[in-house]
């Protein structure tokens, strides 16, 4: 019996996981991207010498922040995080992040 296995991470996609590191997207998002397990994605990058610690990230500086939220924004925050495999703190952090930095409050909050 013979045993083909797809490759996954090609080349290409390892150069691809080389960047996204050097952007500072997590672990768990690069393999959900790549459509493989952690697993498979540490021992690819360990075997192609590819480092998946975020050195080229700018340092974030964590603090907590409480929000009240309804109920049903939570639960598709939390669906949406799933879906993503990252946390729902996560996934909010990384909205308020793309919303502050690309300048749209104002049109999320439908303003002028």
């Amino acid at each position: 019996m013979v045993v083909v296995m797809r490759a996954i991470l090609t080349s290409m996609a390892l150069e691809r996981v080389a960047e996204m590191v050097k952007q500072g997207v997590s672990p768990v998002e690069i393999a959900n991207e790549m459509g493989c397990t952690l697993g498979t994605l540490r021992v690819r990058c360990s075997q192609s010498r590819i480092s998946l610690r975020r050195h080229g990230a700018s340092p974030m500086v964590r603090r907590r922040l409480t929000l009240p939220l309804p109920l049903e924004i939570l639960d598709e925050l939390n669906e949406g995080a799933t879906l993503r495999g990252v946390s729902a703190a996560s996934l909010a952090a990384k909205l308020l992040i793309a919303i502050t930095r690309d300048g749209l409050v104002a049109a999320v909050l439908d303003e002028r």
